[in-house]
């Protein structure tokens, strides 16, 4: 059955002379971008339609989508099965660095909060 991951897309403009016309006409040509054997876009992943499958090839996709586009950066965040699995991976320009093991920080608890106004 494979590790199945739940991948979302970032990409922010990289270039500062890149103004917010030639953004989105990058963006434009970089949702109709295929990824994992056609099973979605860039687009998918951008806008809300993030893939919960199998992407084994991720990491050498993204590397090649960044540099195709220079001028973007790509940051690519995936939570797996394994309730730790939590990540994000930054792509720039054919390069790429990886932040593991999400770490999550609760606001302290305060029993007042839950009692009724006096």
């Amino acid at each position: 059955m494979g590790y199945q991951t739940y991948y979302t897309l970032d990409v922010d403009p990289w270039d500062t002379d890149m103004d917010d016309e030639d953004f989105d006409r990058e963006m434009n040509l970089l949702g109709t971008e295929s990824l994992n054997q056609g099973m979605f876009t860039v687009r998918d992943l951008v806008y809300g339609d993030g893939a919960h499958c199998k992407w084994y090839e991720h990491e050498a996709e993204m590397l090649a989508l960044s540099k195709r586009y220079p001028k973007l950066l790509f940051s690519l965040h995936g939570w797996g099965e394994d309730r730790y699995d939590i990540w994000s991976q930054f792509f720039l320009d054919g390069q790429c660095t990886k932040a593991e093991m999400a770490q999550v920080i609760h606001a302290d608890f305060y029993l007042q909060n839950l009692l009724p106004a006096q």
